[in-house]
């Protein structure tokens, strides 16, 4: 049979997911998928950091696009890059809820990466954000609390509710005015 790929045969669909790997980061390529003059293949995050020449051949890329590899990805049911945290899904990296993300903690920069549970964990315990479970709570400011945070004029809260998490972040304003009457 050749290179034809009879549905079922993993060697064939492991080759497939081979083909539609990014060159230089070495992920699975959505569209569009970049190509140069030698067919030579690389997503789209990547061409901007290759300066637009390619890695195998260094000729320029150019904005020619793989059309038949951006048809064959649409087709494949590749597994989420997440799938080693857990995560079942395919290919949906953009909305995984098992992706890194960034610290939210306003202010000083922090440099802590990683899931939702890591996250809850880090803002409580490290940066002491305060923690609510549930959708009814009520809240009241101080000037006190906000000096209790390290003098800070605003404060993280974390809410789990309806099985999703909210980091909402809440700021001091002082007002004054000044009647003339």
């Amino acid at each position: 049979m050749g290179n034809c790929v009879v549905p079922g045969d993993l060697h064939s669909l492991t080759m497939f997911e081979e083909l539609v790997k990014c060159s230089v980061c070495f992920e699975y390529m959505n569209r569009p998928i970049y190509q140069c003059h030698n067919g030579h293949t690389l997503c789209s995050s990547c061409k901007a950091r290759v300066l637009n020449k390619c890695t195998s051949c260094r000729q320029q890329l150019g904005d020619i696009r793989c059309l038949a590899l951006e048809k064959m990805t649409e087709s494949l049911q590749l597994h989420c890059k997440y799938e080693e945290f857990g995560c079942p899904e395919i290919m949906h990296e953009d909305s995984c809820n098992f992706r890194p993300y960034s610290c939210p903690w306003p202010g000083l920069p922090c440099s802590a990466v990683g899931d939702i549970p890591f996250l809850v964990s880090h803002l409580t315990d490290y940066h002491k954000a305060v923690m609510f479970n549930g959708c009814d709570f009520e809240l009241e400011f101080l000037i006190e609390d906000l000096r209790k945070h390290s003098g800070c004029r605003w404060l993280a809260i974390i809410i789990n509710c309806y099985g999703k998490y909210f980091c909402v972040h809440t700021e001091a304003f002082l007002f004054a005015w000044y009647s003339s009457a």
